[in-house]
């Protein structure tokens, strides 16, 4: 891969921490750039399933009943028919049913999981995903609700499922400034041994202490924001009074 102009804003900003050359986008053959490449995404993404970032919570509709009219990604499933279908190519919305759409519909041949154990079906997971956050029936309505996570499928009893998750966000305008500010310090500490030379003890110490200090700072925003999360006192209200919103 290649870093794109965005991208190399935060490296350069990584290699600034630790005295190194910056680098551009016409010019990604050299020893940082190559290195940069070689750290940015894989970084990236640890970052993203080490915290509960908000700006990569992510909500679908995995499985549900086929509607009309309704848009669908590639990474969702229907049933229509008694049968599951997944989505192969992503479409605004059509009354036709996947049972009589071969363009956008593929029937899942093996809708029924059979373990050793437990769950009767399998759906593979978003193509973003990177770590669960929560199954939504689990929180509210249905608290029996059982599922598991085994590779790369969602495994479950319901045929309806609404999956919230941390996905692979790599837009960097949509990156919380905390969680930009801890992923220079990262690249930084990965990219010091390889390009910054030896004699680095100090920068990796002040590195280090940063990120903690930086760590502590998103504890402290995902919890407060965790705890945000809900219906609030007047929502609360209304619904005590019999009405719904």
């Amino acid at each position: 891969m290649s870093l794109t102009s965005a991208e190399i804003v935060i490296v350069n900003q990584s290699l600034d921490r630790i005295g190194s050359t910056k680098i551009t986008v016409s010019n990604q053959s050299t020893v940082e750039a190559e290195s940069a490449n070689r750290h940015y995404e894989q970084t990236r993404d640890s970052l993203l399933r080490t915290f509960d970032w908000r700006f990569a919570k992510t909500s679908l509709k995995l499985s549900s009943d086929f509607t009309e009219s309704e848009a669908y990604t590639t990474d969702q499933y229907a049933w229509d028919l008694g049968l599951l279908y997944k989505c192969i190519l992503a479409f605004s919305g059509s009354t036709t049913h996947p049972a009589s759409d071969g363009t956008h519909w593929s029937v899942v041949a093996a809708a029924t999981y059979t373990p050793q154990f437990k769950y009767d079906y399998q759906y593979d997971l978003p193509a973003d995903y990177l770590k669960e956050f929560e199954n939504w029936e689990e929180e509210t309505a249905y608290p029996e609700i059982l599922w598991d996570i085994q590779g790369s499928k969602f495994l479950t009893d319901e045929t309806d499922v609404n999956f919230i998750y941390i996905s692979k966000i790599t837009d960097t305008t949509k990156f919380d400034p905390l969680f930009t500010e801890l992923l220079i310090i990262e690249i930084a500490l990965r990219l010091i041994s390889a390009i910054a030379g030896t004699n680095t003890t100090q920068i990796k110490e002040d590195l280090k202490y940063e990120r903690q200090e930086l760590v502590r700072s998103v504890n402290q925003m995902t919890s407060k924001e965790l705890e945000d999360t809900g219906r609030s006192d007047w929502n609360l209200s209304r619904f005590e009074q019999g009405t719904r919103l």
